[in-house]
Parts: C-alpha cells; structure tokens; sequence
C-alpha cells in the first residue's frame, strides 16, 4: 500500500511539473490532506509494527544485527525528521508569492523522505 500511494504521489509531482509547478491553492489543499493521511498510516504503522511483529519475533528469537530496538528507532526517527520537513513547506507554501517559489523545498524534503521510508 505504501509503494501504491507513493506511486501516486510521484504522477501527481509529474503532472505538477508538466504544468511547469503553475500549482493553485486548492491543488496544494488536496495534496496537504492527502500527505496528513499518508504520514499518519506509516507513523501508525510504525507503532503497529514495534508493539505487535518485532514484539513477538523478539519473544521468540534474538534480533540479527542492525535489526535491534535501537537501530530501528534511529531509521525510523530519521523518516520521523524528513516527514516533518515535508509538514514545514505547507507555510513556504503559504508565504510564497507563487507556488514554483517553494516547490523546490517540498521536493527535497518529500525526496529524502521516500528515500529513508524505502530503504527502511
């Protein structure tokens, strides 16, 4: 599901940039709306997965190296640190005069974003 809705977050950038980032505000609404809903489910999934999977695995065996709590945290609070860089540009957003103006923001953050998420 994951890998879905970021295929769909990527033709939506695509047709963004085809229009050449010429973005209005209700574009940027739905785009917000759906992004607080992304982050949501993977931040959710996140806790699902430390209190149920790596709670019964660790139950039954001894976790590999880099797989321990410790590790998994860092990785995590890494896509924690990047999601919220993607939350700060809705107010570049706000404040720009055009959107292009701080589109160049969002697309780094989303991109270092999807980057730590898949390589989680």
């Amino acid at each position: 599901g994951i890998r879905m809705e970021l295929k769909e977050m990527y033709k939506l950038l695509k047709n963004w940039k085809m229009k050449e980032f010429e973005i209005g505000k209700e574009e940027l609404r739905r785009f917000f709306n759906w992004w607080d809903a992304f982050k949501t489910a993977v931040f959710d999934f996140f806790t699902i997965e430390e209190r149920v999977l790596y709670a019964w695995i660790e139950s039954k065996a001894s976790m590999p190296k880099g797989m321990h709590v410790r590790e998994r945290m860092l990785e995590k609070l890494d896509i924690i640190v990047w999601g919220q860089e993607v939350d700060k540009t809705k107010e570049k957003f706000d404040s720009a005069k055009k959107p292009r103006d701080a589109v160049g923001s969002l697309l780094e953050s989303m991109e270092n974003f999807v980057v730590k998420l898949l390589t989680y």
